[in-house]
């Protein structure tokens, strides 16, 4: 199990990096969890439901669909579009990049500069608030 099961409550996930190879694995296995009743999957684009087998491949049971939002936002522009997610109970951060796939140097240090945890959580105004912080 993901979540402690002592929890007796129904989770609500929201996961930054969710179509990378390790983001997609992890929204998977939290389809997959009992305990959970919501996966938000953090995205640079909109994924519409009947493309959600081929961005997320290792979803078990399509019929678990419903319990997957997709969150659209525009991370250099992330305080403004990423909205309230203040009723999550964890957050999973599955950020990465390798140059190439960033588009160069600038795109790879705009990565690792302006998104990686030190300037995330400060920037979006996000204390620890009582959430799982997994990374």
């Amino acid at each position: 199990m993901l979540l402690s099961p002592w929890l007796g409550i129904m989770s609500k996930v929201i996961v930054f990096g969710s179509t990378g190879a390790i983001g997609r694995s992890i929204v998977a296995k939290l389809m997959d969890e009992e305990s959970v009743e919501k996966v938000t999957a953090v995205s640079r684009s909109e994924i519409l439901e009947e493309d959600f087998m081929d961005k997320f491949p290792d979803i078990s049971d399509p019929s678990l669909f419903p319990k997957l939002e997709i969150m659209v936002v525009d991370y250099e522009n992330l305080k403004e579009t990423l909205g309230d997610i203040s009723g999550y109970d964890s957050c999973v951060i599955a950020l990465g990049t390798t140059r190439s796939d960033a588009g160069g140097v600038e795109g790879f240090s705009f990565f690792f500069f302006h998104l990686s945890f030190p300037f995330l959580f400060p920037s979006l105004g996000l204390g620890s608030g009582g959430w799982t912080w997994t990374m």
